[in-house]
């Protein structure tokens, strides 16, 4: 996504370019790598899916508040929700885009080298897959879209977010990797 020498960078690009070492430690976790070369321990692609389906229902719901704040009307789960109740519209799309741009990049990666485990291969074509591709790129084109308008300040607070977020995509592979429990059982 690297723009043209003449042309400025959306605020995507510059989004990307501030995560980017994240992103390259994300591509070469143990968790990552596991899927595409057979040593992902079925246990934690398991554990894994349990805590996305979780993950997940809390994300619809920060999406489902960002669509009611849309100007079209249109700890992770705390922090995505804390954006969502309490920050404006542009704050909270930054907030949930790594959770898109990021599997999205995972998945087109992995794409390459294929999964010799027919499970992880069906997870890395729906996330490096054209569909969801699709999706990712209306979402990116959006905030660029909202940032355009804004003042720095309020981009600011966006690439805080994302940035945030961003660190939490990667506390996630690592928390199914190591299947962490809370460290303190009732």
């Amino acid at each position: 996504m690297t723009p043209h020498p003449t042309q400025e960078a959306s605020f995507t690009q510059m989004l990307w370019a501030q995560i980017q070492p994240l992103f390259n430690k994300i591509l070469s976790h143990p968790f990552i790598r596991g899927l595409t070369d057979a040593t992902l321990p079925p246990e934690s692609f398991q554990f894994y899916i349990i805590q996305d389906a979780l993950y997940l229902r809390e994300f619809a719901r920060a999406l489902s508040i960002a669509a009611a704040k849309a100007p079209t009307n249109l700890a992770y789960t705390s922090y995505l929700l804390s954006v969502a109740y309490a920050r404006p519209f542009h704050e909270l799309l930054t907030t949930v885009l790594p959770c898109y741009w990021i599997y999205w990049e995972v998945g087109k990666a992995l794409r390459t080298k294929g999964s010799q485990k027919h499970l992880y291969q069906r997870w890395i074509d729906m996330y490096g897959g054209e569909e969801f591709g699709k999706v990712v790129q209306a979402v990116l084109a959006l905030t660029d879209q909202i940032a355009s308008g804004l003042r720095a300040s309020e981009r600011e607070a966006m690439t805080h977010h994302f940035i945030t977020t961003s660190r939490y995509e990667w506390m996630f592979w690592e928390m199914g990797y190591q299947q962490e429990q809370w460290p303190v059982m009732w």
